[in-house]
């Protein structure tokens, strides 16, 4: 099993991997007066409850984050048809 299946888990039980959390500490800011005005926008809602509690972010989950998953896979599937196809296949 390589790295990106473990980390696939792990999301999927609401576990935050040491990847991910090194990600936003990179694109993030620092200082915790400008992280209680981030509010994230998460596909779960288990996800969303370990950034929090681990990072200090708010999480979003409702139908505003939905919508915006919604549109980003419409403009992958009608711009990039061809990503949408070899991920199906498991070619990716």
């Amino acid at each position: 099993m390589n790295l990106f299946s473990i980390n696939v888990i792990l999301l999927s039980i609401g576990v935050m991997h040491e990847d991910l959390q090194l990600f936003l500490d990179t694109n993030l800011p620092e200082s915790s007066k400008k992280r209680r005005k981030i509010k994230l926008g998460v596909g779960d809602q288990k996800i969303g409850a370990a950034i929090q509690e681990s990072m200090g972010f708010t999480c979003e989950t409702g139908g505003p984050v939905a919508e915006i998953h919604r549109g980003v896979f419409l403009f992958i599937m009608h711009h990039k048809p061809f990503l949408w196809c070899r991920k199906v296949k498991g070619e990716v």
